[in-house]
């Protein structure tokens, strides 16, 4: 909206009914919604959409990051004070163990498309219990603002050759490079 000829005020009422509607769409037929609230922007509006829809349906929020960590204590306290379950996952050295394969997963299911928050919530996937009708909400809206200045996958030879299931590796050997500085 920074570029565009739009006028915020003039389109906020449609832009906030798509995201409910979109919201609907992914918890339709399903009785109990996991949340990962992060107290970013993204989960915020995931988890006051459900509140504000009042439907009977089970919401428990789940945060994983590191303990002490703004992120941990914002989404306590905003779990808290909407009266939603809250769990929290410790990315603890388990995390740091399978980062390289959680990387390579997320690669493999974006096809190279990845935001900064998609290996901790696939890392969450893998230590919640699913319930029966469950869906899982997990926000990534706002990651789309940075793709300029974050993620530059700048097209080479070798990408260009790769088939869909190479890509991952193809992008994978870009994140080795700085792999033991992350850890």
């Amino acid at each position: 909206l920074k570029k565009d000829k739009l006028d915020f005020e003039q389109n906020k009422d449609e832009l906030i009914s798509r995201f409910i509607s979109g919201y609907e769409k992914c918890v339709m037929n399903k009785d109990n919604i996991s949340l990962t609230l992060s107290g970013g922007i993204d989960s915020r509006c995931l988890l006051s959409t459900g509140l504000f829809l009042k439907e009977s349906k089970k919401m428990v929020a789940y945060n994983e990051s590191v303990l002490g960590s703004r992120s941990q204590i914002y989404s306590k306290e905003m779990a808290k004070m909407s009266g939603v379950p809250y769990k929290f996952f410790s990315l603890d050295d388990d995390f740091v163990k399978n980062y390289p394969k959680l990387l390579n997963e997320v690669l493999n299911v974006t096809e190279g498309m990845t935001f900064s928050s998609e290996v901790e919530g696939s890392w969450l996937r893998h230590h919640v219990k699913s319930e029966k009708n469950q869906v899982m909400l997990h926000g990534a809206f706002a990651e789309l603002s940075k793709i300029g200045t974050m993620h530059l996958y700048d097209v080479s030879p070798e990408i260009l050759k790769s088939n869909r299931r190479d890509l991952a590796s193809a992008l994978w050997k870009r994140f080795e490079k700085n792999y033991n500085l992350k850890l």
